[in-house]
């Protein structure tokens, strides 16, 4: 097995809050195929909470894409 790279690391974002914010997930991408013990490979990030982006304008959210 190859060492992880970013290429292995899913990100899964929470709904946004009522405080505007919403959780970060990190996760390896089933199934993994990479060794994250090897020296040089990715480790995952701390999960974290982010502020929640709003739409620029003439920008929408499509609700069916979720």
């Amino acid at each position: 097995m190859d060492a992880c790279g970013e290429s292995d690391i899913k990100v899964e974002y929470g709904q946004c809050s009522q405080n505007n914010t919403r959780s970060v997930t990190y996760s390896w991408i089933e199934p993994k195929t990479c060794n994250d013990k090897i020296a040089n490979s990715k480790q995952l990030p701390e999960d974290k909470t982010a502020d929640c982006k709003h739409c620029g304008r003439g920008q929408y959210l499509d609700a069916a894409s979720r």
